[in-house]
């Protein structure tokens, strides 16, 4: 049974926000990232992405330099290119079914969840 359209490949790319707190108060942007987010990428994938415009300073939406010192309360924004989305399985099959109640089996990889 299918149950889903298929979905674009290449996805709009995201948006993350970060606040800046006392504790990072004095760093600058390239470190925060690189330490903070290390397991989004290199401390040169990050020093690309600063250069490359894609994290601005929330209140102005202007690009930061990789040494701008940041300030407790600052906002930062990181904006993740698009990127590709793996395919994801688009069928089920039915176990069980009557008027209350329906059970199906599916991939591991079928996204789920409640309608409530």
């Amino acid at each position: 049974m299918e149950f889903s359209v298929s979905y674009a490949t290449i996805n709009d790319g995201f948006m993350y926000h970060d606040k800046i707190s006392k504790h990072h108060v004095g760093s600058v942007v390239h470190d925060f990232y690189s330490k903070n987010h290390a397991a989004s990428g290199t401390a040169e994938e990050w020093l690309q992405r600063i250069q490359n415009n894609q994290v601005l300073l929330s209140a102005t939406g202007k690009p930061v330099a990789p040494d701008t010192v940041l300030k407790a309360g600052e906002r930062l924004t990181y904006f993740r290119l698009p990127w590709a989305e793996p395919e994801a399985p688009s069928s089920i099959s039915v176990l069980y079914e009557d008027e209350h109640v329906v059970s199906s089996t599916a991939s591991r990889l079928t996204t789920t969840h409640s309608s409530s």
